[in-house]
């Protein structure tokens, strides 16, 4: 059983309930390993052979072609162990065991139907292509909708797990940890760079100021990180957390832009119409969904006063709502000192929201939102309110 808590994009924060067991998610599935355990705050783990430990293992049964013996309900089913250009490749197999199932295609959809997390295979290959992983949980909502845990192995980073959380991933695992300190990555929020370049006394992690090994650090990081996703999540500011991931590595924007631009359809119904405070400083949350959502309600939906006769275009102010900054009480006194005020409609011209009638200042966006207020405007924003006016 999953219940969701809170929301960003098509990111939840919420309780997996497994047996007698109740975890939280965005959950990471730490790796374990008789020569090398996984850590002690590790809340579940990835095991080969299960242990006698309380929490939660999730076990790995091998491929078709090397099956492991056993079928437990943490059980993986065995893999298809076909590459993504392979991934519908049809094999004599079940695909899903107990609880959980592999899908590797859009063939193996109908047979997850019944499962309650849904991994999706080949996750190291999706680091070539952005674009397939998009797809991927396009088609994994569309099919199963939004109850199943969704989960991707060997994909997760410190510097892109806010993206994967973002796009509707529920379940990571610390598989590419290891393989990054074998090739001697040092892992942070920003990024992976040369552990030679790193500075470790900067870093102030337990394994870093106790001289601990590549893999104790790097494995911290990752649980830092979904610790921060989930408190973003709890406080509705997920998607300002992944704004400031982009910078990480082109595949963040990647996906990013992928959702903004050609998924609006399918995040759109996860994505709240309440919130709080809204902060719109970069050249991707032009597209982001609530504030696309906005505009095209104003074009599609908004019908203006019908007793007004006389547009007056307004500019935005740094202070919200706009009728309580200076400027814009001197507009209204004014037009309200005129013989007939009610043939005036007041409609405010911003970026990114485009236009934002006066009678619709106080709801969500428009009075939550802020940018830096400097008077510059690139192309972007201005052919934004040129076709916004257009419309209106």
């Amino acid at each position: 059983m999953f219940e969701i808590e809170a929301r960003g994009g098509l990111g939840r924060r919420g309780t997996w309930t497994r047996g007698d067991r109740t975890l939280p998610t965005p959950l990471v599935l730490f790796l374990h390993r008789s020569y090398r355990p996984a850590p002690t705050y590790a809340e579940a783990l990835f095991v080969s052979e299960r242990i006698d430990d309380s929490r939660l293992q999730v076990r790995v049964r091998g491929s078709y072609f090397d099956p492991r013996i056993g079928n437990h309900p943490d059980d993986l089913p065995p893999t298809k162990g076909m590459p993504l250009s392979m991934a519908d490749l049809e094999i004599p197999e079940d695909g899903v065991a107990e609880e959980f199932a592999i899908v590797a295609g859009e063939l193996d959809l109908p047979k997850a139907s019944g499962a309650d997390a849904v991994f999706l295979a080949n996750g190291p290959e999706f680091q070539r292509s952005p674009r397939e992983f998009v797809a991927a949980m396009e088609r994994l909502r569309e099919s199963l909708g939004p109850a199943k845990i969704a989960a991707v192995t060997g994909l997760a980073s410190p510097s892109n797990l806010s993206i994967l959380v973002y796009a509707g991933i529920d379940v990571v695992d610390s598989s590419r940890m290891i393989l990054d300190s074998a090739r001697g990555l040092f892992h942070t929020s920003d990024g992976g760079i040369p552990v030679s370049e790193a500075d470790r006394a900067a870093c102030g992690c337990p394994a870093c100021t106790t001289g601990g090994d590549l893999q104790s650090h790097n494995d911290h990081a990752l649980y830092r990180e979904v610790l921060l996703v989930r408190n973003h999540l709890s406080h509705g500011r997920l998607r300002e957390l992944v704004e400031r991931r982009l910078a990480n590595a082109p595949w963040n924007t990647a996906v990013v832009r992928h959702l903004d631009l050609r998924g609006y359809d399918w995040m759109e119904p996860y994505t709240a119409v309440a919130g709080g405070p809204m902060l719109a400083y970069s050249h991707e949350s032009l597209h982001r969904p609530e504030i696309v959502r906005f505009r095209r309600r104003i074009q599609e939906r908004y019908r203006k006063p019908p007793s007004a006769r006389i547009l007056l275009l307004l500019p935005c102010s740094a202070r919200k709502p706009y009728s309580a900054s200076r400027s814009h009480r001197r507009f209204r006194d004014a037009i309200l000192a005129s013989a007939n005020p009610s043939v005036v409609h007041e409609v405010i011209v911003t970026s990114p929201l485009g236009l934002i009638p006066r009678e619709l200042e106080r709801f969500h966006p428009a009075r939550d939102y802020d940018i830096p207020v400097t008077g510059d405007w690139s192309r972007d924003e201005a052919a934004i309110v040129a076709e916004d006016l257009s419309a209106f």
